[in-house]
């Protein structure tokens, strides 16, 4: 294989799929902004989630509509058997780390370090860096409060988010064999979340006044969230999910992570420290590392379909040959 062959591979294998990823964790971290901001406008999160959920079904309807029609005739309908033998297989994993290969330590060596960054990132601060300008979006009434019951609750469901996001991209990883319209996943979490948001808002929020949406940072911020982050990054993951796999995906969350860190200062009055920075240098360091190991399996994988292709090819001509004979 040329060298023009190899960087035409490796734009359409991996260039594209990590440019998609940087989109989508940029989208999150302006999605994080506009939940901040508004919060701060005193806006319910129920509500707040509930509009995420009606504007991410909406954005996407057009798209599984028209998707529906091409894919109808080729498409077997799911079943809730698919989706539970899905969930199964899911659970028992579909990225192995090979950990006595030189690749498997690659990537198990990557993901130690990523989350050594980001647990130096979360909670070691020194040194304090002041950037000479910063844009504030928040406004000139808002004053930080620190509550460590709020702070340990907030860990708690950072967890439990984490392990869903997980176990998301583990089985999406396995129901896309099943599912040819790429929209349609994406579509249906949508419309459950927006059933169950409006329900659960509905229940918790009696005051209507709280439901209108004007020309103000709450329709901003819930539509944006609503067709970008719940519409545009979840159909983006499930693409890059259904190319590279569940790891190459959750590879990019550190440097969400980055962003964000880079973002908060800059815009939201957040400090940042020099041992943030030293974490940042890790993180890439480690999803670099990670990549690498990850490029060097897939190289590994289509040089062995290539040679048990060829002995495949020699074989049947062998026994062309023998038969002629």
């Amino acid at each position: 294989m040329n060298s023009s062959d190899q960087t035409l591979r490796f734009t359409h294998n991996w260039l594209k799929p990590i440019l998609v990823m940087i989109v989508a964790q940029m989208i999150i971290v302006a999605n994080n902004i506009f939940y901040k901001l508004a919060i701060i406008d005193s806006m319910p999160i129920s509500i707040l989630v509930a509009y995420r959920f009606i504007f991410g079904t909406i954005s996407l309807t057009p798209f599984v509509l028209y998707n529906s029609r091409s894919t109808r005739r080729s498409r077997t309908k799911p079943t809730w058997k698919q989706a539970c033998l899905t969930f199964v297989y899911g659970l028992l994993g579909l990225e192995t780390l090979a950990c006595r290969t030189s690749v498997g330590k690659m990537k198990l060596a990557g993901i130690m370090l990523s989350i050594g960054g980001v647990m130096l990132l979360a909670l070691w601060k020194r040194i304090e860096i002041n950037f000479p300008t910063k844009f504030s979006f928040l406004p000139q009434h808002y004053h930080k409060t620190k509550d460590h019951g709020v702070q340990i609750l907030g860990l708690a469901l950072a967890i439990i988010a984490a392990f869903s996001n997980a176990t998301f991209l583990t089985i999406q990883a396995k129901f896309k064999e099943d599912i040819h319209n790429i929209y349609l996943i994406p579509f249906m979490i949508n419309l459950m979340g927006a059933i169950q948001s409006v329900v659960y808002a509905l229940c918790v929020e009696r005051d209507w006044e709280q439901w209108k949406l004007g020309w103000n940072i709450r329709f901003w911020a819930s539509s944006f969230v609503g067709v970008f982050s719940s519409g545009v990054t979840t159909t983006l993951i499930v693409w890059c999910i259904s190319e590279m796999g569940p790891l190459f995906v959750s590879t990019f969350n550190p440097i969400g992570l980055i962003l964000m860190s880079l973002a908060g200062s800059v815009l939201l009055d957040e400090t940042l420290y020099v041992t943030s920075v030293v974490a940042i240098v890790l993180i890439i360091a480690a999803t670099l590392l990670v990549l690498y190991g990850k490029l060097k399996e897939m190289d590994n994988e289509d040089t062995n379909n290539d040679q048990s292709e060829d002995s495949k090819s020699e074989e049947n001509e062998a026994e062309v040959v023998n038969s002629n004979i």
